[in-house]
């Protein structure tokens, strides 16, 4: 296959097992995960194109396995924004702790699991109307902290 006057991409240098550049799409993390899906103890069923790109199974006990449903992102670059941004803002110290908060849950997102999400997400929707207007205040606080931080 030939890629006619289209020049090849490659991520910077990492040498990652046989990962020699770092991904530069989607189809590169997906190669990721199958690459580091022993030491999560991942063992994978299916990859699709189709919501969820990845059906696997994670071992729970002596012959017992959870299937966990993953879909592969590429572009969580928020983080990245953060940590960009610091420098140059009134408050650089909060927005690279808030780059690393970011980083390292876009990390573990995929340790948790669909099934997981679900049990948080309906959790939520059974709280009381108080309780979800105050952490909507909380969410608008830290908008507005982040606006602060980042407009001059």
């Amino acid at each position: 296959m030939t890629t006619g006057s289209r020049k090849r991409v490659f991520g910077d240098k990492i040498g990652f097992k046989s990962l020699s550049c770092a991904p530069v799409n989607e189809l590169g993390v997906v190669y990721l995960f199958g690459v580091l899906s022993d030491t999560f103890d991942f063992k994978i069923e299916s990859i699709q194109s189709g919501f969820p790109d990845c059906v696997a199974r994670r071992k729970k006990g002596k012959n017992r396995w959870e299937e966990v449903r993953i879909e592969f992102e590429y572009d969580t670059k928020s983080f990245l924004a953060l940590f960009l941004a610091a420098p140059d803002s009134r408050a650089p110290v909060t927005l690279r702790i808030l780059g690393v908060v970011t980083l390292v849950a876009d990390l573990a997102t995929p340790l948790f699991g669909l099934k997981r999400f679900h049990r948080v997400f309906d959790w939520w929707a059974a709280l009381r109307p108080a309780f979800k207007r105050a952490w909507a205040g909380c969410a608008l606080a830290f908008g507005l902290l982040l606006f602060y931080a980042v407009v001059p």
